[in-house]
């Protein structure tokens, strides 16, 4: 249910296909210089964020909810220093746990 919300956010801007541009241009190379595949981690990590907040909130541990953010933004610290990485990573956690609690308020609304 959080994925489509997602798509449907991003549908309405240019954040996803700007970012698709930008991972062809950067063609990564292993160490014999073959084109290695671009695994998108940060895409997945935004979907296991969302269904972690969802499952923890159904729980009612709201607590534990500020360990997974928390834990987020350690793994990217250093990158942080950058304003536009920043920015862009605080829009994507925002949204990221306001979809996931619109889940959680669906969900406990219609038992």
């Amino acid at each position: 249910m959080s994925i489509i919300f997602e798509s449907i956010f991003l549908s309405k801007t240019n954040w996803k296909e700007s970012s698709k541009k930008e991972d062809k241009n950067k063609v990564q190379k292993n160490k014999n210089n073959e084109p290695k595949e671009n695994i998108r981690v940060g895409y997945w990590i935004g979907v296991l964020e969302r269904e972690i907040i969802l499952v923890l909130g159904l729980l009612g541990q709201y607590g534990a909810i500020g360990f997974v953010l928390t834990a987020k933004s350690l793994a990217r610290f250093k990158q942080l220093e950058e304003q536009e990485f920043a920015e862009k990573y605080l829009i994507g956690t925002l949204l990221s746990a306001f979809i996931a609690f619109c889940c959680l308020y669906l969900c406990s609304r219609y038992k």
